[in-house]
């Protein structure tokens, strides 16, 4: 019975609109003006968020940064790097990135580039080839090789160490955030930290946080900034995190807009 009179609603609904065809229509506008605009600014948002890259996504990565003296985003020290890695209540695992030039010869030449050692967690996240040997970017590969097969099973020396190229890090992958270009990858040996330069902040963290452990208990709890991890620069992160928050009420203000006026013409 119910179903009968649902279907003799719709029925006056239509001959009712397509006696008014103007009022069908303005409704039908409004209607799209809402849903439009909120679907262009979640997908606006979630395009500078989550840009393409080769990162693994994951809502529980983290970045954990500290703060300058011009309260810009930083590393971390190696003090309390290892503080976070024994906090296994909050998290997974805890992974680390040290960043900066360093003398690289390849056959006949030498050059300075921008070097990464990362941890194996973290070098899995960022979708680099697991092995102990040096990973080089696109550009590098292109540029230094020429785009040769044979780059792989090559013999570089970064610093005075000889490593083995043993892949190519993905086309999309330029650096651990998107302002630190990286050249090279190479697995870090945390048993050789360096114990005399243990306050040096120059380790930039990433942690997976564990189920049921929000942002806000992490933060409270470390007492460090923290974000989620997509690769964007961290103070970038920040920046855009305030607009999405700002352009998510415009778009429901449109739509609460869009309702009223469904709800004046009917």
């Amino acid at each position: 019975m119910s179903l009968s009179r649902g279907f003799l609603r719709i029925r006056r609904s239509v001959k009712a609109f397509a006696r008014a065809p103007g009022l069908a229509c303005v409704l039908l506008l409004t209607i799209a003006l809402g849903v439009g605009s909120n679907a262009a600014v979640y997908g606006f948002l979630q395009g500078l968020i989550h840009p393409a890259s080769a990162i693994r996504v994951d809502d529980r990565l983290v970045s954990i940064f500290g703060r300058d003296r011009s309260r810009n985003a930083g590393p971390l020290s190696q003090v309390e790097y290892q503080r976070l890695k024994n906090n296994s209540r909050l998290f997974e695992w805890v992974g680390s990135a040290r960043v900066g030039p360093r003398v690289v010869h390849s056959g006949e030449h030498t050059a300075i580039v921008s070097v990464a050692s990362v941890t194996r967690n973290l070098a899995a996240v960022l979708s680099l080839p697991s092995s102990n040997g040096a990973v080089i970017n696109s550009h590098m590969w292109a540029s230094e090789f020429d785009g040769r097969a044979g780059a792989v099973g090559s013999r570089i020396r970064i610093d005075g160490t000889d490593f083995i190229v043993t892949g190519i890090a993905p086309d999309r992958l330029e650096g651990l955030y998107s302002d630190q270009a990286v050249d090279l990858w190479i697995p870090a040996d945390e048993k050789l930290l360096d114990r005399d330069n243990a306050e040096k902040r120059d380790l930039w963290v990433v942690a997976r946080l564990r189920e049921n452990v929000s942002f806000d208990l992490v933060q409270e709890a470390v007492g460090f900034s923290i974000i989620q991890f997509t690769g964007l620069a961290p103070n970038m992160a920040r920046g855009l995190s305030r607009a999405g928050l700002f352009l998510s009420f415009s778009a429901a203000a449109v739509f609460l807009v869009a309702c009223i006026n469904v709800a004046s013409f009917l």
